[in-house]
């Protein structure tokens, strides 16, 4: 715990399944020990160096599009829980900072930056079909925040967990 935002690694402090050293790249991912022989670090590559990129902005006003992407990234981790999940979260240090949010296995991935660039191995990747289904349904749904979620704790034989429905 901090009163300040320690920026000195690029990278946060916990959950970071795979980063790529001096570039301070990091995924954190859902999935993590659930597919045979997979590490998040093969998701991590696909990210690094995507060969899919589109413009996917809600606003042009900064603040604006901060606010939005925030509620996005709600609205996935809500609908996107429990044992199955794909969901994921990918960032890089400076010189340009990254922050997304979005899904991955070891053989795809795709996230959406807190700027309004969606990455992704390939246009036709699961990935990016789960992460444009997902961005409709949220535009369907007008857009909501964290306060339309319900918070639930569900017991499971590791102990607890809280889930965030709609």
């Amino acid at each position: 715990m901090s009163t300040e935002l320690d920026t000195r690694t690029g990278m946060p402090q916990f959950y970071v399944d795979a980063h790529a050293g001096k570039e301070r790249a990091w995924i954190s991912a859902a999935w993590r020990g659930t597919e045979d022989l997979a590490h998040p670090a093969a998701a991590l590559a696909l990210l690094r160096h995507p060969n899919f990129t589109a413009e996917h902005a809600f606003s042009i006003d900064d603040a604006e599009q901060a606010e939005l992407w925030k509620n996005f990234r709600a609205y996935c981790v809500a609908l996107d829980s429990g044992p199955q999940s794909s969901l994921t979260a990918f960032g890089t240090g400076g010189p340009r900072w990254i922050t997304a949010i979005g899904f991955s296995s070891a053989r795809n991935a795709a996230v959406l930056t807190s700027d309004g660039w969606l990455l992704g191995n390939r246009e036709d990747s699961s990935a990016v079909m789960k992460l444009r289904d997902f961005l409709a349904g949220w535009e369907d749904a007008k857009r909501p925040g964290p306060e339309v979620f319900t918070a639930q704790l569900e017991q499971h034989t590791a102990g607890w967990s809280v889930v965030a429905t709609v």
